[in-house]
């Protein structure tokens, strides 16, 4: 009689030879996650803002030495009287101020006075309207000795 072989194991979950076999593993799906062109890209600002922002920094230094050394200088031209060399700045004349002064007839001539009448007439009708205006150039007194063009 042949020779049979046996099953080895129990509920023939191994096979007659003898080979142990594993499940195969599990496949982990990683997310796709790829931030390494934000980070470059971030990289690449910062290394052309931190030169810019360092020169700068570096000239408002420089401008405010100079802001400096220019006001002190303005400020000793002043206190020892040659700000502006010809100009008589002592007795502060030319600077008088004619706020609240007028003529000693204000009151007569401000009841003189006549208001122009300021209303309009009626707009024409129709889609086109043609006007005529008249442009007059006169130079009026706002000051004793000041006059305006208007």
């Amino acid at each position: 009689m042949p020779a049979t072989r046996e099953r080895q194991g129990v509920n023939g979950n191994q096979r007659l030879s003898g080979e142990h076999h594993s499940p195969p593993p599990k496949v982990r799906h990683q997310r796709a996650t790829d931030n390494g062109g934000y980070w470059a890209a971030l990289a690449l600002l910062l290394g052309l803002l931190v030169p810019v922002l360092g020169f700068v920094a570096i000239w408002m230094g420089f401008s405010a030495h100079d802001a400096r050394k220019d006001a002190s200088k303005a400020a000793k031209a002043v206190s020892s009287g040659s700000a502006m060399p010809g100009m008589d700045m002592s007795s502060g004349g030319g600077l008088q101020s004619f706020a609240g002064q007028g003529p000693a007839n204000v009151d007569v001539l401000a009841k003189k006075h006549v208001a122009m009448d300021a209303t309009l007439p009626p707009a024409p009708s129709g889609p086109v309207a043609r006007v005529h205006l008249v442009l007059v150039d006169k130079t009026i007194s706002i000051a004793p000795g000041v006059n305006y063009r208007a």
